[in-house]
Formats: C-alpha cells, sequence, structure tokens
C-alpha cells in the first residue's frame, strides 16, 4: 500500500523497498520511477495541504461556480444533443 500523509519515515523506507523490488520486477514497463524521488515528490505535495486537508463545502454550502463556464458546457451538450438526433433519425432510430 502506497504511503500515507501521516505515514513514518520507516513506513516510507518500508514502502520504499518494496516499491524498488516491485520495479526490478517489472523494469520492463516505461517511466517507473525509484521509490526515492516517489516519496519525495509525495511528502512535497503532503506539506502543501493546509492543516485538515483540503478545504470541504460545509453542510448545504457550495463553491463558488462559474456560470459563464456551466452555460458554455450546457449549449455544447445541447448541440452535441441535436447532432446526435440528427445522426439516429438518420439511420432510422427514434
Amino acid at each position: 500500500m502506497p504511503p500515507q500523509p501521516n505515514s513514518t519515515d520507516a513506513q516510507f523506507e518500508e514502502w520504499g523497498k518494496t516499491w524498488d523490488e516491485w520495479t526490478k520486477e517489472n523494469s520492463h514497463l516505461p517511466n517507473l520511477q525509484p521509490a526515492s524521488v516517489i516519496i519525495e515528490n509525495f511528502k512535497k505535495r503532503a506539506s502543501q495541504v493546509p492543516p485538515g486537508g483540503a478545504p470541504t463545502p460545509q453542510s448545504g454550502q457550495q463553491f463558488p461556480v462559474n456560470d459563464t463556464k456551466i452555460n458554455t458546457l450546457e449549449a455544447k451538450v445541447t448541440a452535441l444533443e441535436v447532432k446526435i438526433d440528427k445522426i439516429m433519425s438518420h439511420f432510422g432510430v427514434k
């Protein structure tokens, strides 16, 4: 199992040994990074998360939404639905 944010250095080291063994056995797979690089990147990302984790909406609260993006997406979906309907009717599908 990959390390968790609250893992100890010993747990990271244990996981790293397991990962390095696995990468040797699967060396035919491209771009496998050594455990040290993965652990370093993981710790770097974990240190950037604010205490308590990423923000989540409270009950009934929503994150701000960009109405322009939603309207644009809705327009694209509508246009795709129209095209699909035309294609389906061309093939006699109702």
